[in-house]
């Protein structure tokens, strides 16, 4: 048990300590931060409390020292915060903590371990969080002005302890801005804000319980969330088939008059892989490769080397990132770096990890991936830690975490 929990804690003196390369970061005048200032900003130690970064640096002493990578299973950029899977199951967040969505109250963003709580699977949106637990239980925390935490109450915003909603069998989990979904095997159950019908249940009422927006006969299925639409990608025996349902005011869904659809409408036989933003979605088929809609030209044109199949794609606010061969590709805005470029008018780029990508996310303005050797990259909007912990630059371009 201590030894993930120093390795979480490792975490943090890893990027905390790792010297910049030049024009690694961004201030907010747009000039280069000093990192070991913003290390000192985040230092943020609780009344009585340990310094987390002498206890991390003790930890490391303990352990022999020496660079240690980070690795996990899975990571997912929340709106301002993010939270991987360790290699041991543990969950880990860092990033803005205003709602208790880092699973701990107080203002402290550097990593921690979310107590209690082993897992295989993580989202994150808005002020909330959530996990696949090993059990298949999900467990949320965090914000719950809409009720996405799926406790069957809408309202209370700060709620940093994990609980676990109704559902048993859980195989697969999305969180959109301020909304949930979960896919048991038999059904997809939403819950949170439904403004636009994102919850595909046949209203546009907030929800606190996880309601039923389909059910489904699929041996596999691919859930994504954007800013106010949902998308889930069934695979039957022998064929496909994706239905999403929410905000269509841009033509994000279907190019059709419609502003919203409330419940689930079929959009392709083909698609499989799936990247949802604020206005545009983003599928990939073997056929035709990346296809993007909705939104803007920068978000909705991907670039042409995306002309096959990707199987991970992930998405920010207005922004699309996905693996093709081992390198990511990725297009859209890039006001906060988070095409992985440190030109804010650039409008696609490739980002190199090393290795394919295994897990790509976006959340507002930033992004994170695993490679194939597990180690964790984050990159873009930064002004919380988010991608970055511990070096409050504005904006960091990709790199590895480890110490």
């Amino acid at each position: 048990m201590r030894a993930w929990i120093l390795s979480a804690l490792l975490f943090g003196v890893a990027v905390g300590c790792t010297e910049p390369l030049p024009g690694d970061v961004r201030n907010g005048s747009g000039d280069a931060a000093s990192p070991s200032d913003a290390a000192l900003d985040a230092r943020v130690v609780p009344d009585g409390g340990e310094d987390p970064m002498d206890a991390a640096l003790d930890a490391a002493t303990d352990s022999g020292g020496g660079e240690t990578p980070v690795t996990a299973l899975d990571v997912a950029a929340g709106y301002d915060h993010t939270c991987v899977v360790t290699t041991s199951e543990a969950v880990v967040c860092w990033g803005a903590n205003d709602h208790g969505q880092l699973g701990r109250a107080g203002g402290m963003r550097g990593p921690g371990v979310v107590a209690g709580l082993s897992a295989t699977r993580v989202c994150a949106g808005d002020g909330f969080s959530c996990a696949l637990a090993t059990d298949q239980t999900m467990t949320c925390w965090g914000d719950n002005a809409a009720g996405q935490l799926g406790r069957g109450t809408v309202g209370g915003g700060l709620n940093p302890e994990p609980v676990t909603i109704g559902l048993t069998g859980v195989r697969s989990i999305a969180c959109g801005t301020r909304h949930a979904c979960a896919w048991t095997g038999d059904a997809i159950h939403c819950w949170g804000s439904n403004s636009h019908g994102q919850l595909g249940i046949g209203n546009d009422a907030e929800d606190g319980w996880p309601r039923v927006a389909t059910s489904t006969t699929a041996s596999s299925l691919r859930l994504a969330a954007g800013l106010r639409h949902t998308c889930a990608s069934e695979s039957h025996r022998t064929t496909t088939q994706t239905r999403c349902w929410g905000d269509n005011a841009s033509m994000q869904i279907l190019p059709s008059a419609a502003t919203s659809y409330d419940e689930p409408q079929l959009v392709n036989d083909d698609f499989v892989v799936m990247g949802l933003g604020r206005r545009h979605s983003c599928f990939s088929d073997e056929r035709t490769g990346v296809q993007c809609f909705g939104g803007d030209p920068p978000q909705t044109s991907p670039p042409s080397g995306l002309s096959a199949a990707v199987e991970v794609m992930g998405a920010s606010l207005d922004a699309t990132c996905a693996q093709a061969s081992s390198e990511v590709i990725c297009w859209g805005t890039n006001a906060d770096w988070q095409l992985g470029a440190s030109t804010s008018g650039a409008t696609q780029e490739i980002v190199s990890l090393g290795s394919a990508a295994t897990v790509l996310s976006g959340g507002a303005s930033h992004f994170c991936a695993i490679a194939a050797d597990r180690r964790v990259w984050c990159w873009g909007a930064n002004a919380s830690g988010q991608a970055r912990p511990f070096m409050m630059a504005d904006s960091v371009l990709p790199a590895p975490l480890g110490m």
